[in-house]
């Protein structure tokens, strides 16, 4: 037989039942009023519930929240076949629209259907306010300043009624709200003043949120501010206010930090590519080669550096560093990157200016000219500008990061293999970049593919015995370098003139480039060994020879040094 239970621990047992029943039965939140069920309620719904399903039908969607608008804000429009039975004003229409956005404010960031509906307000929001301003344009030719249209107003009383949710405790209503009020100002070419700074303020606040992708959102959208804000031409304005130079110098500051500081690699990409790009700006962003993150720097050398434009704009020394960095970088995907740019883009920024020059001869032939994403042909003097633009006599030297350069732009453009030869013209008047040109080539085919004891393509060797000279003659060629480099070096001696000075270092790596191929020939040709190893004898014998040369020198005596030590 059970025990009896107490009469307390039946008191205690039923309050605990009462508590948890209160609990589970707590009233919901209640709904405001927000009128009758309308047609134009249910058809504006039916359109925001497709545009969340894919973005594929958001072109039929926007084509069809927009006859509801024109049938809601412009008279004698035809709606089709009666949908919209009542009349319905434009304030309906922005009522039943913000509605709608009010819904997507608390879906979680992870949820892809709010990202769909937030694309879809700015796609029709752009498309609305082109179509309107036809017609204001139709209605009124001569206007100046930006027309009131149904569009604006919308776009205005959307901002307004996001303005005080950036701010929300929920960080879903926070990002889903600084998501939308980015997305707009992106999408819409005007904005009304007051609107433009209150949003602007709240914005800035969401820059310092304690939430990541509230930040990336927040940092979205300021971009486009930075960049509707010239601080030269508010100062050469005479009529402006001073504070809107201020205001937009101020976000441009901030941003700035935030791309230096911000912890979240997402937000300083984001900013890496949405910054508006002037002389101010540019260092900040080229300095983000050398970011913690990897995705970030390939962000830079993939997508940010082959859309800047043309890169002889850039610095010398900005070159050399963005070259350094990245084809040094840890990241295998950031070195592709980087070669890339460097065998694609900056080759054809080169080859631009001849070929606008060739393409206004051929005008008058009747010649079509290259369509503009089609590669310019191989050209030697564009290669010859690309190396002297990331100075090839300093960055050529061993170690240097023009050796490495040009290997890989040599992997990656086997149409600049096939193209370049090295006729007797070729080594008439031997320049740093020529030099350079032929001493790279001529690594390249003899070591391309033989890292891990592969003999290498057979093409390769074949293209040496067919383009460069033989050793004998390349001796020859060699002896008449080394006399202009010793005539260089005994007349900088005695002139201490710069323009001399700057003829010795040039002809000194000319020689360095072509006793640097000589170290790689074939030594079977017993009179090409001779000549060399004569010469070789003599320049050692020169007290003026640089010591890099002389180092190169010793090299090259050992190898062809026969085997008759005594008759040599």
């Amino acid at each position: 037989m059970p025990g009896r239970v107490a009469r307390g621990a039946r008191s205690a047992a039923a309050s605990s039942r009462n508590t948890a029943s209160a609990r589970n039965t707590s009233p919901t939140t209640q709904v405001p009023d927000e009128g009758a069920d309308t047609s134009l309620r249910r058809e504006v719904c039916r359109i925001f519930g497709d545009s969340q399903k894919s973005t594929a039908g958001h072109r039929k969607a926007v084509i069809a929240l927009r006859k509801v608008q024109e049938a809601c804000c412009y008279e004698l429009v035809n709606y089709k076949k009666g949908r919209q039975q009542e009349d319905f004003e434009a304030d309906d229409f922005n009522a039943e629209v913000k509605r709608c956005i009010l819904r997507i404010l608390a879906v979680r960031k992870a949820e892809p259907a709010g990202d769909r509906v937030v694309r879809f307000l700015g796609t029709f929001l752009n498309s609305a306010s082109a179509k309107d301003n036809e017609i204001a344009n139709a209605a009124d030719p001569d206007a100046t300043s930006a027309p009131e249209t149904p569009t604006s107003t919308l776009t205005g009383e959307i901002l307004h009624m996001l303005h005080p949710l950036l701010s929300s405790k929920d960080k879903t209503i926070r990002f889903r709200a600084t998501q939308i009020t980015s997305h707009i100002i992106h999408s819409v070419d005007t904005l009304d003043e007051n609107i433009f700074h209150q949003v602007r303020l709240a914005l800035m606040k969401r820059i310092h949120d304690k939430e990541a992708p509230v930040r990336l959102q927040a940092v979205y959208g300021l971009g486009r501010v930075a960049a509707e804000v010239n601080p030269d031409e508010e100062k050469d304005d005479s009529g402006s206010d001073d504070d809107d130079d201020g205001v937009g110098q101020g976000v441009l500051e901030k941003l700035l930090n935030i791309l230096q500081n911000d912890p979240a690699a997402e937000v300083r990409r984001n900013l890496l590519l949405n910054l508006p790009i002037n002389k101010e700006v540019l260092p900040y962003l080229l300095e983000r080669a050398r970011d913690a993150d990897g995705s970030t720097r390939r962000a830079l050398y993939a997508r940010l550096l082959p859309a800047l434009g043309d890169f002889r704009y850039l610095s010398l020394t900005h070159r050399e560093k963005l070259l350094r960095w990245g084809l040094r970088d840890r990241d295998e995907n950031v070195r592709k990157a980087t070669a890339r740019l460097f065998r694609e883009r900056w080759i054809e920024d080169c080859a631009a200016l001849p070929a606008e020059q060739a393409a206004e001869e051929e005008e008058g032939e009747g010649k079509e000219k290259k369509p503009a994403n089609q590669a310019a042909a191989p050209s030697l003097d564009a290669l010859l500008e690309l190396l002297e633009r990331v100075d090839v006599v300093n960055a050529g030297t061993e170690g240097g990061i023009a050796l490495i350069a040009m290997r890989e732009f040599w992997e990656g453009r086997p149409d600049y293999v096939d193209y370049v030869s090295f006729p007797d013209t070729f080594w008439e008047d031997l320049s740093p970049e020529l030099a350079f040109v032929a001493r790279t080539f001529n690594e390249y085919c003899r070591t391309s593919g033989k890292e891990e004891g592969y003999d290498g393509p057979r093409m390769l060797d074949a293209m040496i015995e067919e383009k460069l000279p033989e050793v004998t003659k390349f001796g020859f060629l060699l002896e008449r370098e080394t006399n202009k480099l010793l005539e260089a070096v005994q007349a900088s001696a005695e002139d201490e003139d710069e323009e001399i000075e700057e003829e010795r270092v040039q002809r000194e790596f000319v020689v360095e480039q072509m006793l640097h191929m000589a170290l790689t020939f074939d030594y079977s040709d017993e009179v090409g060994r001779r000549k060399m190893f004569q010469l070789m004898r003599t320049a050692l014998a020169h007290p003026a020879l640089p010591e890099e040369c002389t180092r190169l020198v010793v090299e090259i005596l050992r190898l062809t040094c026969g085997e008759d030590a005594k008759g040599e």
